[in-house]
Order: structure tokens, then sequence, then C-alpha cells
């Protein structure tokens, strides 16, 4: 099993992991076939990388440093503040402290 970003996701690739909305819906399942249609999907729901199951890792159990759903959430609230920097050209560091500290918080459990 392996972590793929979206974009170098190819057809008919096989989903390792099911992935789960943020409101705790079945949007894919796991060993599910990868269609180009999913894509956009995935993208609404803040998926930028799933995992799959292919012959190059063929027996590989992937540690996570930072868990998939703290990523996510932090990718969210990144991505959300990079937006207003670009909008405001200022930035909130009281909005990016607690990312920050989120961030540390998960690598102090290496």
């Amino acid at each position: 099993m392996r972590l793929v970003n979206l974009e170098s996701l190819k057809v008919d690739e096989i989903l390792s992991q099911g992935i789960i909305t943020d409101q705790g819906g079945i949007l894919l399942r796991a060993q599910s076939q990868f269609k180009l249609s999913y894509k956009n999907r995935l993208l609404k729901c803040n998926s930028y990388e799933v995992y799959i199951d292919d012959a190059i890792s063929k027996g590989i159990m992937p540690n996570e440093v930072i868990a998939s759903n703290v990523r996510k959430c932090l990718n969210q609230h990144l991505s959300t503040q990079f937006t207003n920097i670009e909008k405001l050209m200022t930035i909130d560091v009281f909005k990016i402290l607690p990312l920050a500290s989120a961030i540390l918080e998960e690598l102090s459990h290496i």
C-alpha cells in the first residue's frame, strides 16, 4: 500500500482504503478501481491523496507521521488561510497558530 497524490493516480488503480466524507458517509469503498469521474468528488471532499495497492507497494504498510484525518483537516485550514492571504494580503497569525500547534502535537508522538 502506498499514498498517491490524485494528480498521479491512474485510471483502474485499486484503492486500498475506503474514502469517508467529513459527515461519515462512504464516498468510495476499499478495493474500488479508480475512475476519472471520482476525481472531482474526491476534490470536493478535500481528499488530495489516496492509498493504493499495486505491485510496487505489495506487502508494505505505511507508518503515518501525521494521521490522515488530521492531515486532511490541516490541509483545509491552511488552504483557507492562504486564500485569505492572497485576497487580503494579510496574515492572521492567531488562525495559523493552532494549525502549527496541531502539527507539532502530531509530530511529538513519533
